[in-house]
């Protein structure tokens, strides 16, 4: 994950001020940030500020390509990716890794995207699509999965938990009268749906068995 750095979003100092007017024209955006304790593009963005020519980029050595090469293709985030390369914006690593071929997984999800996903999706699973457009069932699960977000069911169906699906597997063989009792939560069509839904699947290794 992206490392905040310490002074990240606080006022820029005297001394800092002053450490970056006579440290700019020697060391790069990222050296300077790093010993501030600041990104390479807040540096970047004060000494513009502060009137200074933008710094010539420097070109891109092996081993920043390699990483870009092992890790562009992957379920990295691209500011995840950033992390390890530094000295680099999101703009430069997606510009570099387009003349190199690459190519993502998928479109980038924005952080429009993640709040819709994070908002609805514990109560929507996967119809949740239907919000965000240009994205399938398949990605949406797969990236809930990755954020660790559980579907939790809607406000007229509440997923049985792990603990109680253990209690159905133990005593399903009751009459469903005194099943019952023991979901005292649970509604008489809840209960016998999930017992009958249960005695089909007991091969199924998502049910627990006895």
């Amino acid at each position: 994950m992206k490392t905040t750095k310490r002074n990240h979003g606080s006022p820029w100092t005297l001394q800092e001020l002053e450490y970056v007017e006579k440290h700019y024209s020697k060391m790069s955006c990222a050296d300077i940030g790093e010993s501030l304790g600041r990104s390479a593009n807040a540096v970047r963005a004060i000494a513009q500020k502060l009137g200074y020519a933008p710094q010539k980029t420097p070109d891109w050595s092996d081993g920043e390509t390699d990483i870009l090469r092992a890790t562009y293709g992957t379920d990295l985030e691209v500011d995840e990716i950033c992390a390890m390369l530094p000295a680099r914006s999101a703009v430069s690593v997606v510009i570099k890794a387009r003349k190199l071929g690459l190519t993502r997984p998928e479109p980038f999800w924005q952080q429009r995207e993640l709040k819709i996903l994070r908002r609805y999706y514990p109560s929507e699973g996967k119809k949740v699509v239907a919000r965000l457009s240009g994205r399938s069932n398949h990605s949406v699960i797969l990236k809930a999965a990755r954020l660790g977000i559980i579907y939790q069911g809607n406000k007229n169906y509440r997923k049985w938990s792990e603990d109680e699906l253990l209690l159905l597997a133990q005593n399903h063989s009751l009459p469903i009268a005194q099943l019952c009792t023991l979901f005292p939560e649970r509604s008489l069509k809840s209960v016998e749906f999930a017992q009958t839904k249960y005695r089909k699947r007991q091969t199924n290794a998502k049910w627990p068995k006895c």
